[in-house]
């Protein structure tokens, strides 16, 4: 048998934004899905150029009404316990890397009942760059003390499936 030191990293929300999103600008002809993997900070200024202040206003309302929709529909996926349970067994890390502000990223994580499943949370926003930039995937291999190599990642856009494999 041989044994790796390895790390697994999680990041699975966007449909519940896609919903949010979707809400808000149902009388709009915006494409939601260009927006998938960008920080608030940017689809602030995609959706309002001229008003950066109304669109970060927008993300604020938007982030209040994923969070009430995670708090009523969210629910584990079937398999869900069944993978933790495999990935602690083996005593392999694990974090959570994602561009959630921080109220959003622990609602769903406890909500999925795996607060004490992650060893790590990488927020975008405590880091220089949020993703798809490299800097949260460093941060998480640098507090795990574990080397890309032995990282598998789970993303859900393909400019953050991108980061990670060029980076972990």
């Amino acid at each position: 048998m041989v044994c790796i030191q390895s790390l697994i990293l999680f990041d699975r929300c966007n449909l519940i934004h896609l919903i949010a999103f979707q809400e808000l600008l149902q009388e709009t002809w915006k494409n939601c899905e260009s927006y998938t993997g960008k920080h608030n900070s940017e689809i602030a200024r995609v959706l309002f150029p001229d008003d950066v202040s109304r669109g970060l206003k927008f993300c604020d309302e938007k982030e209040a009404l994923y969070r009430k929709i995670v708090a009523e529909k969210t629910k584990p996926l079937d398999g869900l316990i069944k993978l933790t349970k495999w990935i602690e067994d083996r005593g392999l890390k694990r974090a959570a890397i994602t561009n959630a502000p921080k109220e959003n990223a622990e609602l769903m994580i406890s909500k999925l009942g795996l607060t004490d499943f992650f060893q790590a949370v990488i927020l975008g926003s405590e880091c220089e760059h949020p993703k798809p930039h490299p800097g949260p995937y460093l941060k998480a291999l640098e507090v795990l003390n574990v080397s890309k190599e032995h990282t598998l990642v789970f993303e859900h856009s393909i400019s953050r499936i991108k980061a990670g494999v060029d980076h972990c």
